[in-house]
């Protein structure tokens, strides 16, 4: 039985996909794709594989800021996390019209007010660890939970979890991998043109 060949409206879709994912040229994910038989998911992985060798030869070099940086976010940590502060917070960034999510001028808002700028992978870090279900929008269950899992209910805490969690990637293959398949998932999950163009500063 012979194998089904890939249309070149297939191929466009999977370069479109695997762009989002590692914002690679589009000259880059036509030959990683060429080079995985047309499997996304593959191409990704081999990604991940180069750019997790990459982070870790350039490792030593971040290690002491690094410790720095995990001490004394541990430290901060310490302090008890607080549901309340998280829950009066949101509705300084919910939707008017619907207060049970972030529309997009909320979000970018809230970005802002992190001090981030919606390319900066950290965006992408904080969408992962709220397990964000839509590009342009964060719901309000999305928000509390991630606040608690990540024990942060300030923006100062948040902001400093955030930023320890993108220096972790560097290091951490796991996260790092973790991270690629929720961007992943999260691109093919968009029907529409992206709302917030949020590539990983790799």
């Amino acid at each position: 039985m012979s194998t089904r060949k890939t249309s070149d409206r297939e191929k466009n879709e999977k370069i479109r996909q695997l762009r989002e994912v590692t914002g690679v040229t589009e000259q880059q994910a036509r030959s990683a794709l060429q080079s995985n038989d047309w499997a996304v998911d593959r191409a990704i992985n081999a990604f991940y594989e180069e750019s997790a060798y990459s982070s870790n030869i350039g490792s030593s070099h971040h290690s002491s800021h690094h410790s720095q940086t995990s001490s004394s976010s541990s430290s901060s940590s310490l302090s008890r996390f607080d549901r309340k502060k998280i829950e009066q917070l949101w509705p300084t960034y919910a939707d008017p019209r619907d207060t049970s999510k972030m529309n997009l001028d909320q979000l970018l808002r809230f970005i802002s007010d992190l001090k981030f700028d919606p390319s900066d992978r950290e965006i992408l870090i904080l969408c992962w660890k709220m397990n964000a279900s839509k590009q342009g929008e964060l719901q309000r269950n999305e928000f509390l939970h991630g606040c608690q899992d990540l024990q942060c209910d300030t923006l100062d805490k948040l902001r400093e979890k955030i930023k320890q969690l993108n220096n972790e990637v560097e290091t951490d293959n796991e996260k790092f991998k973790q991270l690629y398949i929720y961007t992943f998932n999260f691109a093919r999950s968009s029907t529409s043109m992206k709302n917030l163009d949020v590539q990983p500063g790799m």
